[in-house]
C-alpha cells in the first residue's frame, strides 16, 4: 500500500508537470522559421528587382515624393511582395507547427501560445510598419 509520503510526491510531480505544461511553448516548428527565412531573401531579392525597374537604385525613395500621387502607383508592386511575404510565412508557421504539435501529442493553441501572439503583435506590427 502506498504511505501518504509517496502519495504527496506524485502530487507533487503531477503539478510541477501540469505548470511546465503551461508555461512553455512547445510546439514552435523550427522547419517554419527556416521557411520563412527563406521567403523573406526571396521576398527581398523580388523588390530589388521591382526598384531597380521602377527607377535607379540611388533615388527610389524619393521619387514618389517629386511625382506626387502618381510615384506612390509604381509602388505598389512592393507593398504586394511584402503582404505575400508576411502571409506566406505566416501560414507556414502555423502549418508546420501545428503538424508539430499534433504529432507530439500537444495542442497547438494554448493560453501560452494565445499569450505569445498577443506580446508579439506590437513590435511585430511597429516593426512592419
Amino acid at each position: 500500500m502506498m504511505n501518504q509520503s509517496d502519495h504527496h510526491l506524485e502530487d507533487i510531480q503531477a503539478i510541477r508537470k501540469l505548470m511546465e505544461a503551461s508555461s512553455r511553448f512547445l510546439s514552435l516548428s523550427g522547419i517554419s522559421g527556416i521557411v520563412a527565412g527563406f521567403l523573406g531573401v526571396a521576398g527581398a531579392i523580388a523588390a530589388q528587382l521591382i526598384i531597380t525597374k521602377i527607377s535607379a537604385p540611388e533615388d527610389w525613395y524619393m521619387r514618389p515624393f517629386a511625382e506626387g500621387p502618381d510615384g506612390f502607383r509604381e509602388y505598389l508592386p512592393l507593398i504586394g511582395v511584402m503582404a505575400l511575404v508576411l502571409v506566406l510565412a505566416f501560414s507556414g508557421a502555423v502549418i508546420f507547427s501545428s503538424r508539430k504539435a499534433r504529432k507530439s501529442g500537444h495542442r497547438a493553441w494554448t493560453p501560452v501560445t494565445r499569450r505569445m501572439l498577443a506580446s508579439l503583435l506590437i513590435p511585430l506590427g511597429t516593426g512592419g510598419l
